[in-house]
């Protein structure tokens, strides 16, 4: 999830909720997780974990969110140069064109990122970051062997400014030296409060740390003078040194000597953490910032992630599919247990419904014998009733019990036989009365008659 708590040229950016910057040393790894919250980002929990055998001791649930990692300044090629203001996609080639002409190198074999850290009228001041592919790998297998698996990488150097930043020790105008006396000390130099130049001295685990403290404040002074000769003497320039223990005899007279500028000493220790620097520029990054994973990597995840979501897809249609089968199976056989029990209720009714059938049919049978009502007489009765009086005599008169009876007979004229239809119609005992041909024989009209009886009445 995003919120815009992070605000550039008067916008608001998208930021992330949760970030955990990790530092991975040689057998722990340090971390710290920040949070996004109303003022900025807050430091949420952090702690650090021994490594045994390339696996990640102890509780790491506190790593949550996007994971960020750092590549060491020593490792790596770090610039600040001017260039013109331009497209972001023009910069990354003119980026590229600068370091193929510093570093020794191919840029095949490198990482490149940069990130711009001021805009004006001149162009951009742009921090410039190559390292070995090799290293980044490395970097990243280490991680990945303990279980975590970064999304970005930072440089060092920009982590430990963003602590000095939220600690307020970034002085705002003139020359500013900036010295991380870690294992591998760091030198910042910083003008109005923009960084200007950046060098690392490697670590040396042969070398005495006095010798090396000495060796880091003559490196400081040749770096100044470089910088004088490029941008000019500063007037006014501060000299802050941040050291892991106590800082050797006469360190402290040299590095003045070096900067001509009194050098003032602080305890590491009393920092946030590089993590929780790093962390924060994460968390804070919409895209302009440094990130030297490799675009390899990114390949290797886009990959991962569409064969993760094809196997998802697969699984679904798989489950979904015998959901379906096992659905249409389930209706079937219950289909077929209801027929076969609809079968067997069937079977065991049929014998007692014949006999209640064959019942009905004798009672049918008795009660059209015993019914008087469409008898042979009454039906006689009623024909000659319904008979025209004169001019009709009937020849036939076929009677089938419960089902119909047949009338033929002569009649002096036509309407004498249509009347004697229309009486015959009129009738409640007979359900229908179906006419035949009228034929004139030996003068008279000869006619039939068939007369049904009732279904209900058969």
């Amino acid at each position: 999830m995003l919120n815009a708590e992070c605000i550039e040229d008067g916008k608001f950016l998208m930021a992330k909720d949760l970030v955990t910057g990790v530092i991975s040393q040689m057998n722990v790894v340090h971390w710290a997780t920040v949070q996004g919250a109303k003022g900025g980002y807050t430091l949420s929990k952090q702690g650090e974990n021994p490594v045994e055998d390339g696996v990640i001791q102890g509780d790491t649930q506190g790593i949550r969110g996007e994971v960020v990692t750092c590549v060491s300044s020593d490792q790596s090629l770090v610039r600040v140069i001017q260039l013109p203001d331009v497209e972001p996609d023009e910069l990354a080639d003119m980026v590229e064109l600068q370091v193929d002409k510093f570093s020794p190198f191919p840029i095949e074999r490198m990482v490149i990122s940069h990130e711009v850290l001021k805009k004006s009228e001149d162009g951009c001041l742009v921090l410039v970051v190559a390292v070995k592919t090799e290293v980044v790998d490395q970097l990243g297998d280490r991680l990945k062997d303990a279980g975590i698996t970064p999304d970005a990488i930072d440089i060092d150097v920009m982590g430990w400014l963003r602590v000095l930043r939220d600690e307020g020790k970034i002085r705002p105008e003139g020359r500013h030296v900036l010295i991380i006396a870690a294992a591998s000390p760091i030198i910042m130099i910083l003008q109005d409060g923009v960084p200007v130049a950046f060098r690392a001295l490697a670590a040396d685990d042969e070398l005495p740390r006095d010798e090396l403290m000495m060796e880091l404040a003559g490196e400081t002074g040749y770096t100044l003078m470089s910088l004088e000769l490029e941008h000019g003497a500063a007037q006014n320039v501060a000299v802050d040194v941040y050291l892991e223990g106590d800082a050797p005899a006469g360190f402290a007279d040299e590095l003045s000597n070096e900067c001509h500028a009194p050098a003032n000493i602080s305890q590491l220790r009393d920092l946030p953490s590089l993590a929780e620097g790093i962390a924060k520029r994460w968390a804070e990054n919409t895209g302009s910032g440094v990130d030297l994973v490799p675009p390899s990597w990114r390949q290797a995840e886009s990959s991962r992630q569409s064969k993760k979501k094809l196997v998802s897809l697969v699984a679904f249609l798989a489950s979904t599919w015998l959901i379906m089968v096992g659905g249409f199976l389930g209706f079937i056989f219950y289909q077929e247990r209801a027929l076969a029990s609809m079968q067997a209720e069937q079977v065991r009714w049929a014998k007692p419904a014949n006999k209640v059938r064959e019942m009905q049919n004798r009672i049918r049978i008795i009660g059209a014998y015993m019914d008087r009502t469409d008898s042979a007489l009454e039906c006689l009765k009623e024909v000659s009733e319904l008979m025209p009086p004169v001019g009709l005599t009937l020849s036939t008169f076929n009677y089938k019990k419960g089902e119909s009876l047949q009338l033929t007979g002569d009649a002096d004229n036509r309407n004498t036989v249509l009347k004697f239809n229309d009486n015959l119609n009129k009738s409640k005992i007979f359900s229908s009365v179906v006419p035949g041909d009228i034929k004139i024989v030996r003068g008279k009209h000869r006619f039939s008659f068939i007369l049904n009886f009732p279904e209900d009445e058969q």
